[in-house]
């Protein structure tokens, strides 16, 4: 026979299961919904749509879930599904202007003239550039005015320029034939020039030469074309670095775009690696700073001090991955190029640098080895100070380390990574030790007394085990 108390428990549970379940599932839900929405913001379209399907599974009568979930999948021109999305949203919402304005774009039904200008330009800003090519194709091919048509000539070409078509200098030209955009496609033209393999930089100059400064002109790509003639030069690579945010700002994320970055990054990396090779810091640092962050480049006080890393154009849009880790790189490379070059007088501002931008780095991948690399440099110039005093790090390059070290650990991934880390630590503690201050190197890693709340520990199996002999060696000959 169930007891009164049983009864009260089995209640208990089942209420608990009833009401705060849901809540749960609908807090992980928006979560979800969350960390899609920034996963698309940035371009990682497949973990996007992951996490926005199980949003949208989740939160069926949430318009924002099922909208997110439909310009993801429009994005990845998944048509169909991105359809049935819009139309689960006009369910939930039958006056939503955006989702009736691209369910009557991508059915192509009973649009006018203004309406199929309307949809294609509300595409372009979601991204959907193939899906607006369509339909400012469907506009270009109506019966209409000779304006209209060279207004529908020139949203075809802005389309194709964005998504790095192969037609948007054609497309370009016949808009200056026109005449009626005559100056804005000239800019145009431009650009699609200057993403070339081989751009013809006599073609461009040309194309901008003389062009009148009247708000006809698309002053943000015009700027954007100057600029990327600019890139070709060596000697400007600072100038270009420093003007490229803000040039950048109005091109919205597209392969057009991408394209530029990536070619702005290989000519300007190759700049920056020239002013390392000729040991001079402060010349690679202005080069290389902008790519990570707006503002003045930070100086040597800066050292050991947070670093504010937003508002360069190095993957300002998308993830911080490959592109973000090289600058992590080279910004090694720069700092440790002065050390050997100032033995114990360097400022260690690239390296320091080089850590705040790696930490950062998002694909853990990349970042990582060279995030490792980077600390086994700085133990390779760790030189001891002549003042030092008991309890302080042997040198600057040694104190550098163990902030980076104590910082990357919950990042790394794998034994390797964790054993390469536990290679690191022990010889920064052993180089303390030989210096006659074994506890200031324990004291780096682990506090004195013991205290395993404090401890940092590695992940488990043999990379923990090893972790903790190393320190309990150390533990019994400081003698607690």
């Amino acid at each position: 026979m169930i007891t009164l108390k049983q009864f009260l428990l089995a209640l208990f549970f089942a209420l608990y299961t009833t009401l705060a379940i849901p809540s749960i599932c609908r807090a992980d839900a928006q979560a979800d919904l969350q960390a899609g929405n920034a996963a698309l913001e940035q371009g990682d379209l497949e973990r996007a749509e992951k996490l926005l399907a199980a949003a949208a599974v989740a939160l069926p009568q949430s318009v924002e879930a099922q909208l997110a979930l439909a310009e993801c999948r429009l994005k990845m021109g998944q048509l169909d599904k991105a359809l049935e999305k819009y139309r689960e949203v006009l369910k939930l919402s039958p006056d939503h202007p955006a989702a009736k304005k691209i369910v009557e774009g991508l059915q192509g039904a009973g649009q006018t003239f203004a309406q199929r200008m309307e949809t294609a330009a509300m595409l372009n800003k979601l991204g959907a550039f193939a899906q607006a090519e369509a339909v400012a194709r469907q506009a270009l091919a109506m019966p209409v005015e000779p304006a209209q048509r060279g207004e529908a000539r020139f949203l075809l070409a802005r389309t194709l320029l964005l998504l790095n078509s192969a037609t948007a200098l054609d497309e370009s030209v016949r808009v200056i034939q026109d005449g009626q955009h005559a100056d804005e496609a000239r800019v145009l033209a431009a650009l699609a020039l200057l993403v070339q393999q081989e751009p013809n930089l006599a073609r461009v100059d040309s194309l901008l030469k003389d062009l009148p400064e009247t708000p006809a002109v698309a002053k943000p790509q015009r700027d954007l074309a100057l600029l990327l003639v600019k890139i070709e030069d060596e000697t400007l690579a600072a100038d270009v670095s420093g003007k490229l945010a803000a040039t950048l700002k109005d091109i919205p994320s597209s392969p057009f775009r991408a394209l530029i970055e990536t070619r702005a990054f290989t000519k300007i990396s190759a700049a920056a690696r020239q002013k390392i090779q000729r040991s001079d810091l402060n010349g690679a640092l202005e080069i290389l700073w902008p790519m990570v962050a707006s503002g003045a480049v930070p100086t040597n006080d800066d050292v050991l001090k947070p670093i504010k890393l937003e508002g360069g154009w190095v993957d300002s849009r998308q993830s911080k991955g490959q592109h973000w880790a090289q600058v992590g790189q080279l910004l090694g490379s720069a700092g440790t190029a002065e050390s050997q070059r100032q033995g114990a007088k360097s400022t260690y501002l690239g390296q320091w640098l080089a850590a705040q931008v790696l930490l950062e780095a998002t694909e853990r991948e990349t970042a990582n080895p060279v995030a490792l690399e980077l600390a086994a440099k700085l133990a390779a110039v760790s030189h001891v100070s002549e003042n030092r005093k008991a309890g302080e790090p042997i040198s600057k390059a040694d104190e550098i380390e163990a902030e980076f070290l104590r910082q990357l650990l919950p990042k790394l991934a794998g034994d390797a990574q964790h054993m390469q880390w536990i290679d690191l630590a022990a010889a920064l503690m052993e180089r303390t030790r030989l210096a006659g201050d074994v506890e200031a190197g324990y004291a780096e890693f682990s506090p004195l007394p013991w205290n395993a709340r404090r401890t940092l520990f590695v992940a488990a199996g043999e990379p923990r085990r090893r972790w903790l002999w190393i320190l309990a060696q150390l533990s019994a000959e400081i003698g607690t």
